[in-house]
């Protein structure tokens, strides 16, 4: 799939959205379930059932040795998701990305490039993190609705433009400016819209398995994989939407084509 470089609507774009993830969907389900099957496995394994912490059940553990066993848990856990995570999101941007670029570059390449700018990523998704607990802090939720809107395209913009941490957040502030409720609308639909379609399916499994809690933690997992597919191209669908909207972008990647393909010097001169 090709995507053309113009403005779009919010509607055009999560329409181009969804249909760039189901286009990518092999691989970038594949970069999500190699990253995100360490944490799965240890929530379905290690992660303690807390359903026999309720007296009504006629089993109750010791809560001392439950909270003991979650902790440990938890010590396994953490590391576990948050690691792969900056590798994931580059990998991710990049492989979506390649529906814009002029040619297509293969896997081995994202996967090299990916490895490549984990220390930058990191750095970017930190400090969004960080945003997004300062936005959480006052209890109204505003805060983290903003900064998810302002540096909705900050990955992008790290990952695409070579640029540092600081930098791709200024400049992802730059290109939001005046498109905030088109980016916070994007935001949502992806992020929790999606989900929400497939919520009944989710509860059916966990009303099927209700009695293997390791069961429930896998298809959890595994339908979480599926879910975050789709908020994950969000970013680079509206990344070149707003270069185009703000800086011709369009008009640039034209220019730069016909200066690739024409005789020396013609280009220039047109």
């Amino acid at each position: 799939m090709r995507v053309e470089l113009r403005e779009r609507t919010l509607g055009e774009l999560l329409g181009v959205s969804l249909s760039l993830a189901a286009d990518r969907f092999g691989a970038l389900f594949l970069l999500l379930f190699v990253c995100n099957l360490p944490q799965v496995l240890v929530q379905a394994f290690l992660v303690p059932d807390p359903t026999p912490l309720d007296p009504a059940l006629g089993s109750p553990v010791d809560p001392a040795a439950f909270f003991r066993d979650f902790f440990a848990a938890m010590g396994v856990w953490v590391p576990a998701a948050l690691i792969p995570y900056p590798f994931l999101q580059t990998a991710a941007t990049l492989v979506a990305a390649q529906a814009f670029a002029p040619e297509e570059r293969p896997l081995s390449w994202v996967l090299r490039r990916s490895l490549r700018l984990y220390p930058r990523a990191l750095l970017v998704l930190a400090a969004i993190g960080l945003l997004n607990v300062v936005g959480v802090c006052p209890g109204m939720f505003v805060g983290y609705f903003v900064f998810a809107a302002w540096f909705y395209v900050a990955l992008p913009v790290a990952v695409l433009e070579d640029r540092g941490w600081l930098e791709a957040l200024q400049r992802s502030r730059a290109l939001a400016r005046g498109h905030f409720g088109v980016l916070l609308a994007l935001f949502l639909a992806l992020h929790f819209a999606v989900p929400f379609v497939i919520a009944p399916f989710a509860a059916l499994f966990q009303f099927a398995f209700m009695n293997s809690p390791w069961a429930i933690a896998l298809l959890q997992g595994f339908l979480g994989m599926v879910v975050g597919v789709f908020p994950i191209v969000g970013p680079v669908v509206a990344y070149h939407h707003l270069r185009v909207v703000r800086e011709h972008y369009d008009i640039q990647r034209l220019a730069e084509l016909v200066d690739a393909v024409a005789p020396d010097g013609v280009g220039a001169r047109s």
